[in-house]
C-alpha cells in the first residue's frame, strides 16, 4: 500500500509540474516556442526469485521464464489501463513434467490481486514450454514477480 501512495505521490508532482511548465511558457511573453512536460508511465515485470524443487535444472526454468516476461509485462499493462496503477509483488506456482510441459499453474499470494491479470498470467504460464528431461520427474516451480510503474518525464516543444 505504501508503494501504491509513492507512485501516486510521483504522478501528482509530475502533474504539477506539467501544469507548472506551461504556465512559466505563457507567462514568458511567447517569444520562445512553448515546452510542455508530461509523463509516461508503463508498467513493467521483473523476475524476482525463482525456486524449483525437483531435478530440472533451475538455471533453465529461470531462463523460460524471463523469456516470457514480455507477455507477463503484457498482462498487467491491459489491467493497468483498468484501475488505479499499483505496484506490487506476485508469487506464482506451476509444475512442470518430465516433457517440460507445465501444469496447474495458480496464483498464491502477492500485494497485487486482479482476475484478468491473474487469468493472463496463468495462461502464459502454462504456454511456457521447457526442455525435456525423461528422468527428472515432476519439478515444482515457484515464481516471484515485481511489478513496478516506469515513469518518465517528457518534454516536448509546441
Amino acid at each position: 500500500m505504501r508503494t501504491a501512495l509513492s507512485s501516486f505521490a510521483v504522478l501528482g508532482a509530475l502533474s504539477l509540474a506539467c501544469q507548472t511548465s506551461a504556465a512559466d511558457s505563457e507567462s514568458s511573453g511567447g517569444a520562445h516556442a512553448e515546452t510542455r512536460s508530461f509523463a509516461r508511465v508503463r508498467p513493467q515485470v521483473s523476475l524476482v526469485n525463482v525456486e524449483v524443487k525437483g531435478l530440472r535444472p533451475e538455471a533453465e526454468v529461470r531462463e523460460k521464464i524471463a523469456a516470457a516476461l514480455p507477455k507477463l509485462r503484457g498482462c498487467y499493462e491491459r489491467v493497468a489501463k483498468q484501475l488505479p496503477r499499483r505496484p506490487g509483488r506476485v508469487l506464482a506456482q506451476l509444475s512442470v513434467y518430465p516433457n517440460g510441459t507445465p501444469d496447474a499453474p495458480r496464483i498464491l499470494g502477492g500485494q497485487f490481486s486482479h482476475h484478468g491479470f491473474e487469468r493472463c498470467l496463468m495462461t502464459e504460464m502454462k504456454s511456457l514450454s521447457f526442455g525435456n528431461r525423461p528422468r527428472s520427474g515432476m519439478s515444482e516451480v515457484m515464481i516471484a514477480l515485481e511489478l513496478t510503474l516506469d515513469v518518465h518525464q517528457i518534454e516536448s516543444l509546441d
